[in-house]
């Protein structure tokens, strides 16, 4: 008898694209799953396995590994989904469920795949990606405001409004202008966020766009995080983005929100 647990990763653990009819296994394994990587809702997880590139590891006719990635913005694609069967392997089953992904991901012209690691994912996911080839690109930090305040009005010569969907393509030109790579919004999920944000406003200037802010809400509603603000890089210094920001803060203080939080890259020290 053997003392030592065999692993998962066997000449018969296959990794493939996954299919329609994954969808049940894909569910079980979300409940069974020792290591997870989550961007969204595990409700959610079957749905962005069918619509975002994914790939599974099947042993023995069961799905212990799978991998998707979404949020494109050509060249690049972000993680959405990683869920790994405590029998495997972490190197191996990244390196395999990739391995099926990426012919995929290249015939749609992306040329960099990305990752946010934090906290919870640090332990058991940061040194499998660096061996695999992935290396840091910028760190964040976060913040989270409790009192509901404005500390300035900001400009007010720009005018205010919510944004539509027929905004699109401006807001996605305006994105492009103000962020480097990896960290450009897609035209995927600023569809998602003009039709699923409850705060999304862009600054105008003789009606030209020039800045814009949205935020997600989380928890029952007693936080928002404030995903984006952005400033056209002509305007930056005017006092636009303390505007879109004094906008965000009477809408948490209206819907009177316990938190609102936001992140930005530590060596974007104009924002802290």
């Amino acid at each position: 008898m053997s003392f030592f647990r065999r692993k998962a990763h066997t000449p018969q653990a296959v990794a493939r694209l996954a299919r329609h009819d994954d969808r049940d296994a894909v569910t079980r394994l979300l409940q069974s799953a020792d290591r997870r990587y989550l961007t969204s809702a595990h409700a959610e997880v079957p749905d962005l396995l069918a619509a975002d590139p994914s790939s599974v590891i099947e042993r023995d006719g069961r799905i212990v590994g799978v991998a998707g990635f979404g949020w494109r913005a050509s060249p690049v694609v972000w993680l959405r989904t990683l869920l790994l069967h405590s029998d495997l392997e972490v190197i191996p089953a990244l390196r395999d469920l990739s391995a099926a992904l990426y012919p995929v991901l290249r015939a749609d012209g992306i040329t960099l795949a990305a990752v946010t690691v934090d906290d919870w994912n640090d332990p058991w996911l940061r040194g499998p990606l660096g061996y695999l080839g992935y290396h840091p690109v910028v760190d964040v930090v976060g913040y989270e405001k409790r009192r509901m305040d404005r500390p300035s009005a900001g400009n007010q010569t720009v005018t205010i409004r919510t944004a539509r969907p027929a905004d699109l393509e401006g807001l996605l030109a305006l994105d492009a202008a103000c962020f480097p790579l990896p960290s450009i919004k897609g035209p995927e999920l600023m569809r998602l966020a003009l039709a699923t944000s409850p705060c999304f406003v862009l600054a105008e200037f003789a009606r030209e766009p020039v800045g814009y802010a949205f935020v997600t809400e989380h928890h029952d509603g007693r936080l928002l995080h404030l995903v984006r603000i952005a400033v056209a890089p002509p305007y930056q210094g005017r006092a636009v983005g303390v505007r879109l920001l004094a906008e965000v803060v009477d809408f948490a203080a209206a819907r009177r929100v316990d938190f609102l939080t936001l992140n930005t890259q530590a060596d974007n020290y104009g924002a802290q």
